[in-house]
């Protein structure tokens, strides 16, 4: 069993939308390895690039070691986010989860517990974080 998890979303949460520099990153790695947090990636970047590509490309190692996964592809739709990573949770018993992402158009209920929405034109902030560690409990 998973003790912690974090669903990530890239775009409008590790960077802001039209940005690519994933300059948020930084703020997660500290966090997710002194708590000990299993990261699943949920981002759309999932789609086009394997699991060790993604973990290359986040900076610095707390965070690149501490992602063991990607949330299954569903045909896109509102609320597909939400489903993706409720099949993911389906075959990996979890103790707490948190969500990051930017876009509420892809959650059934915007206003799921675990889900952290960051603004897409900003991303991650350490309000955003400090939302995070209150969902896992920490």
């Amino acid at each position: 069993m998973h003790p912690k998890v974090l669903f990530l979303d890239f775009d409008g949460v590790l960077h802001p939308e039209g940005k690519d520099d994933l300059r948020h990153a930084w703020l997660l790695g500290g966090l997710v390895a002194r708590a000990d947090i299993r990261v699943v990636l949920s981002t759309n970047w999932r789609l086009s690039n394997s699991l060790g590509v993604l973990r290359r490309m986040l900076p610095g190692w707390e965070l690149e070691r501490q992602v063991i996964d990607m949330t299954p592809e569903l045909p896109v739709a509102a609320g597909c986010r939400q489903r993706e990573i409720e099949a993911w949770l389906a075959t990996h018993p979890t103790e707490r989860f948190a969500v990051l992402d930017d876009n509420a158009w892809l959650f059934e209920d915007p206003e799921w517990a675990p889900l952290v929405l960051c603004n897409p034109a900003i991303g991650l902030t350490p309000e955003a974080l400090i939302e995070v560690k209150a969902r896992l409990g920490l």
